[in-house]
């Protein structure tokens, strides 16, 4: 870069690109117009910082436009003289940023967290559950819990993804062991067998409003007492924060 000791360039990103609102911040500040750098000397390199936030919405997004053109070719300039009008061709160097695929199939991704599963049914109403000798059926108990983004996907779908299992835990109350839930699913022969509850499992059945509902299996496998429950989701690891790879409530 640069021709001389006083040489000064403009580095901009072409927002009209920017369709899903991301965020440019250029060495810690924010990058939303351009930026002028004076004294560039040639033959000289110079690092940048340059952090790309999503934006409130999407995760994937057509590439931008990052260019760099002399200040005298820039009509936002600061020092620019009106040279910039007479420019009939630009010497400007324009560089596409994306971070995943190639030409037409470039894009801009971020990575999806791990999906959300939220209570339903009676848990979320009453906040507990009650099992004794007067129950309907003192062998299970019904959980429902509902995939807040149902209109995407269902949790079947999703595991061709990221998403590996959505399992039901209990322990009991002042314990610190978590324990996977149990079902009884019938196998390819009609026999019952013992399954894990997984709510996002080829056994599960997720209604069109994305509720879902298992019988978590009591009888010989919870002995009598109190306990507290959580579902999580857990996907691949990718190494990054924990809340990337797993949710749970």
């Amino acid at each position: 870069l640069g021709v001389g000791e006083e040489s000064q360039f403009v580095l901009y990103a072409q927002h009209r690109d920017n369709e899903g609102s991301l965020r440019l911040i250029l060495d810690g500040a924010a990058f939303g117009g351009s930026r002028e750098f004076t004294n560039v000397l040639k033959n000289t390199s110079y690092k940048k910082s340059l952090i790309v936030q999503r934006g409130p919405r999407m995760f994937r997004y057509p590439p931008l436009d990052l260019v760099m053109e002399s200040a005298c070719e820039d009509a936002s300039s600061q020092t620019n003289d009106l040279t910039a009008s007479v420019f009939v061709e630009t010497k400007s160097i324009s560089q596409k940023l994306f971070n995943r695929g190639a030409g037409e199939s470039a894009a801009i991704e971020f990575v999806k967290p791990c999906p959300k599963v939220e209570w339903a049914g009676e848990l979320k109403r009453d906040r507990y559950f009650v099992v004794n000798t007067e129950s309907g059926d003192t062998d299970n108990l019904l959980v429902t819990v509902f995939n807040p983004n149902h209109g995407e996907n269902k949790f079947q779908n999703m595991t061709k993804g990221r998403l590996n299992n959505i399992f039901l835990y209990y322990r009991g109350l002042g314990e610190l062991h978590w324990s996977t839930a149990r079902i009884e699913v019938e196998d390819g022969d009609g026999k019952l067998t013992s399954r894990e509850v997984d709510f996002a499992a080829e056994y599960a059945d997720e209604s069109s409003y994305g509720y879902t509902s298992m019988k978590w299996k009591l009888g010989n496998f919870v002995s009598e007492g109190t306990y507290e429950l959580k579902v999580e989701t857990k996907c691949n690891p990718l190494g990054g924060p924990p809340d990337i790879d797993m949710f749970s409530t």
